[in-house]
């Protein structure tokens, strides 16, 4: 190829009645849209584009039987390298090692649909789990393996999702909160649990604060792009709740703001949880709660979005927006009372003041 310029292919677009497609300039690492045409010149222009690095492949390994799983995966994951984010990198590669130790030397054009499935059986995790780690197999094997010309046809395709129970979605009440952090050694982590519960942040995220992120007086949180998940600058106010609380740790935190680890978070968590009869609840879920609190006050969705820091409107909508009991009897004009639960009210349906029967 010498130094000619490389074009990957990726997703299309339509505005109006115009097509275009999304490529990535190797030369440059940068992305842009060109211009296609019409939709079936968009796809022919894609199809011609994979026969082109199929037939590139071919000349570069002739053999194409020889190529291993191994060698599959080492080459996908450095095709990969700079083209996705360093955290989606780093777990590729952990899903990557188990496959390599799995099928080591076996010629990618034998694996099929009954060797995946027998591999995914020996994984120890949800259906979830398994659902995620089958599509990751469908990006190798469909979107790598098959553009270069190694293997025909995905396996991957025969492979039926995994049954998913449906999910529950847990938001801590404030009487439950209270329950769970009246006693110590609780106290610990009370603080953390109110600002992740007013801020929706991520539990990551909380725990690597610094002080330099906070500014009390304009009551703001100013968060570098490489302490949060989305890997974007995040910037957001501070609710009333939340300023108080960084203001009383202020007086006696230095450095961090949260200064312990992940597992000891967890854990005080877990028994403060016990102590209140809160079964199977996670520290993930304050931020679940944070976004249904946002609904429930009458915060419009995007705002919600942007306060927590997330990008897809599904993802929000599946997991962490929560609809109660209370909310479905108050939304059909049925009386609730402060614990919840239904009221019966006896309505007269006599003479109305000043007529007649």
């Amino acid at each position: 190829m010498g130094g000619e310029t490389v074009l990957h292919f990726g997703a299309l677009s339509r505005r109006g009645s115009h097509w275009f497609v999304r490529v990535h300039n190797d030369a440059t690492g940068h992305y842009s849209w060109v211009t296609t045409g019409t939709g079936d010149k968009a796809n022919a222009k894609l199809k011609r584009k994979a026969l082109e690095d199929a037939e590139f492949h071919r000349a570069a390994y002739p053999d194409l039987h020889s190529v291993t799983f191994f060698a599959g995966v080492a080459s996908w994951l450095t095709e990969l390298s700079g083209r996705v984010r360093a955290v989606t990198l780093k777990k590729l590669r952990q899903y990557g090692d188990r496959w390599k130790a799995h099928f080591g030397d076996v010629e990618l054009r034998t694996v099929n649909a009954a060797a995946i499935e027998s591999y995914l059986s020996t994984r120890n995790v949800s259906n979830s789990s398994l659902n995620q780690e089958r599509s990751l197999f469908k990006w190798f094997l469909h979107g790598w393996a098959m553009r270069h010309g190694y293997i025909e046809s995905d396996p991957t395709a025969q492979i039926q999702r995994y049954p998913e129970a449906e999910r529950k979605i847990r938001v801590v009440t404030d009487p439950q909160l209270g329950a769970a952090l009246a006693e110590p050694p609780a106290g610990l982590i009370h603080d953390f649990v109110v600002v992740a519960i007013e801020t929706g942040l991520r539990q990551g995220c909380l725990l690597k604060l610094e002080w330099k992120h906070v500014d009390l007086d304009a009551g703001w949180l100013h968060i570098p792009a490489e302490l949060m998940k989305s890997n974007r600058d995040f910037s957001a106010p501070l609710s009333t709740r939340a300023i108080e609380t960084f203001k009383k740790l202020r007086d006696r935190v230095t450095g961090r703001i949260f200064p312990y680890s992940a597992d000891t978070l967890r854990r005080h968590w877990r028994r403060a949880c016990k102590r209140a009869g809160l079964e199977d609840f996670h520290v993930h879920d304050l931020r679940r709660t944070f976004l249904t609190k946002c609904r429930q006050s009458g915060t419009p969705l995007e705002v919600a979005m942007v306060l927590s820091d997330h990008r897809d409107l599904a993802t929000v909508l599946k997991c962490y927006r929560a609809v109660d009991d209370a909310e479905l009897l108050r939304a059909v004009g049925r009386e609730v009372g402060g614990d919840g639960r239904e009221v019966s009210v006896v309505r007269s349906v006599g003479n109305r003041e000043g007529r007649s029967g």
